[in-house]
């Protein structure tokens, strides 16, 4: 993303500062040097309102209990006339072929599993639409 939009700054945020570590040594690797990193909550953006010309979101809100309030918290950082991009999976949309059982078995378990977790939906990506007005 950052080397799409340079010259212009990318700031990346995870929950993980595991992951954001991995990210700073990725962006090392390939030169990249428009992009910074900070650890951060969807639901609490450490950016002041309007800081933002542009949001992207890529599979977060499927992890969320309150989708709604990270995409109000993405708003709030945006500027006016900025632009917003989500992205989530929606894992009911898998196709496979042949037909297998123990695939079928195996998507049925994650589901349950995703599910048992109590947090979000694997089945986010039919829902944006409807979240995002």
């Amino acid at each position: 993303l950052a080397q799409t939009v340079a010259p212009g700054e990318v700031i990346g945020i995870d929950v993980s500062e595991e992951d954001i570590q991995r990210a700073q040594a990725l962006a090392a690797e390939k030169g990249v040097s428009n992009v910074r990193f900070r650890v951060g909550d969807a639901y609490a953006i450490p950016f002041p309102e309007g800081y933002f010309d542009a949001v992207f979101c890529h599979n977060v809100l499927e992890h969320l209990n309150e989708p709604v309030k990270a995409l109000e918290e993405m708003r709030r950082v945006l500027r006016p006339r900025g632009v917003a991009g989500v992205r989530d999976v929606d894992h009911g949309g898998f196709l496979h072929s042949p037909d297998d059982a123990s695939l079928a078995r195996f998507f049925e378990l994650f589901v349950a599993n995703w599910r048992a977790g109590g947090r979000g939906s694997p089945f986010m990506g039919r829902h944006l639409k409807g979240l995002m007005l």
